[in-house]
């Protein structure tokens, strides 16, 4: 008769540990916008720059100073440095180099009320394993030729490497207190209805069963933002990504996030991002 015994082995993580696993595995959207393979020479430097969206730098030769929050950081062949949305920074070459080799990746991954993961590191400096250069290859390669199969892939890459931050004994902070259930139904039924022109502050009101006024002031209590901005600031992001991942129309784009006036989405476009649709069609496929 065989005899053998299973386990889940529920003790192997503790608990802080298997919670922060949980929430980059489970807590956050990731959208893919871009991923591009540089070759840099000296004088090479970005002056200070803000970018709208998530930043990821992979050295692969040569070494990148990145100068943010008042103190200088060297990210070097081995490690990568990670920047949440609107984290003001500039990078240089460091000096004696002749070349620097880099990928540079640009996205978003924010939980349901639009909080960035990536502010909630302790360090914004990981470390990184050549398994994964050989997958960023990989995940470059795909941007260029298929955009829509690039998407999983770069969410796994990503998924993995901030996880394996996680079991090298870097921290993630706690995060914000949560939030009211009734803006949380809201933010998952403007994620559902994204596309509809007909998504309103009273239609969301409705749904959980509140008026207009008292949604608007919950809504900025808990996003800092009012809740047709925040929608508004949603749809544009979507718009973003199908830009950079697919051949559709500047027109059938708009469409497609719920902008009925094509003279609206253009405004609101530049708005965001400081530049026409266009221009940041063209511009993501040169994205630093």
């Amino acid at each position: 008769m065989l005899h053998e015994t299973s386990s889940n082995l529920t003790g192997h993580l503790g608990q802080n540990e298997r919670r922060a696993l949980e929430t980059i595995f489970l807590d956050y959207r990731i959208t893919l916008i871009s991923c591009l393979y540089w070759t840099n020479h000296p004088p090479w430097a970005l002056s200070w720059r803000q970018c709208p969206d998530t930043f990821f730098l992979f050295p692969e030769c040569g070494e990148v100073r990145v100068t943010l929050k008042g103190r200088t950081l060297g990210i070097r062949p081995g490690q990568f440095l990670m920047l949440a949305e609107n984290t003001r920074h500039a990078l240089t070459l460091k000096p004696g180099f002749r070349e620097l080799r880099q990928f540079a990746l640009h996205c978003h991954i924010q939980d349901r009320w639009g909080r960035p993961l990536i502010s909630r590191f302790s360090s914004p400096v990981g470390i990184v394993s050549p398994e994964c250069h050989a997958a960023l290859q990989e995940l470059t390669c795909l941007m260029g030729h298929h955009p829509e199969a690039a998407q999983p892939c770069g969410e796994t890459l990503l998924r993995e490497l901030l996880a394996a931050q996680i079991r090298r004994g870097l921290k993630l902070m706690p995060p914000p207190k949560a939030g009211d259930p009734r803006v949380g139904v809201v933010l998952d039924h403007m994620e559902q209805e994204l596309s509809s022109p007909d998504l309103s502050v009273e239609s969301l009101a409705r749904r959980v069963r509140i008026t207009p006024v008292h949604l608007r002031k919950l809504f900025r209590e808990e996003t800092g933002q009012s809740p047709r901005r925040f929608l508004i600031s949603l749809r544009l992001r979507r718009a973003a990504g199908l830009l950079q991942q697919s051949t559709a129309s500047i027109k059938e784009v708009a469409a497609s996030c719920g902008f009925a006036c094509d003279h609206y989405f253009h405004l609101s476009f530049r708005r965001q991002f400081s530049c026409t649709p266009s221009q940041y069609r063209l511009k993501t496929l040169g994205q630093v």
